[in-house]
């Protein structure tokens, strides 16, 4: 199989259109039927995509997934990613959790067939997911690379 410009575009729709809205069912537009999605972390893989909207259900409207980077071969494409989930509840209510992680993602006719997450879960917390993603594009890549999803910027 080759990755080309579709495949690239459908992955970029993925996670601005897909995982960042506030419908759950939302990224199953980008993935085909019989989509098997695993989060090396945390869960066993799911398939299809009741079982996916079901899962991610809980952070619909509330899950802010940009990318930073794509690269891929002709077997798929790898997204880093930085995600931002909104706390609802307790002290830290208005914040942002947030962290870094990256995706495999393959395809079948221009769709996702298989999406691996790779990340350990929360690495931190924010006050503004957009001005902190800002502040994280503002770096160099280099500079990018010595952070860790710990990081926020220093107030000017």
């Amino acid at each position: 199989m080759s990755i080309g410009a579709r495949e690239i575009e459908t992955a970029n729709k993925l996670f601005w259109e897909g995982w960042c809205s506030d419908d759950p069912y939302a990224p199953t537009r980008f993935m085909t039927e019989d989509v098997v999605m695993r989060d090396i972390a945390k869960h066993e893989a799911i398939f299809g995509h009741e079982a996916i909207a079901d899962r991610w259900r809980h952070v619909a409207g509330r899950m802010k997934l940009p990318v930073e980077q794509i690269f891929s071969n002709d077997q798929g494409v790898v997204v880093l990613w930085f995600v931002y989930v909104g706390i609802v509840e307790g002290e830290h209510a208005g914040k942002w959790a947030m962290g870094e992680g990256t995706s495999r993602l393959e395809f079948r006719d221009g769709l996702v067939s298989l999406e691996i997450d790779y990340w350990h879960g929360r690495q931190g917390m924010c006050d503004d997911w957009e001005e902190h993603f800002a502040a994280r594009q503002a770096l160099s890549v280099y500079d990018r690379g010595r952070v860790s999803g710990f990081w926020v910027p220093e107030a000017s």
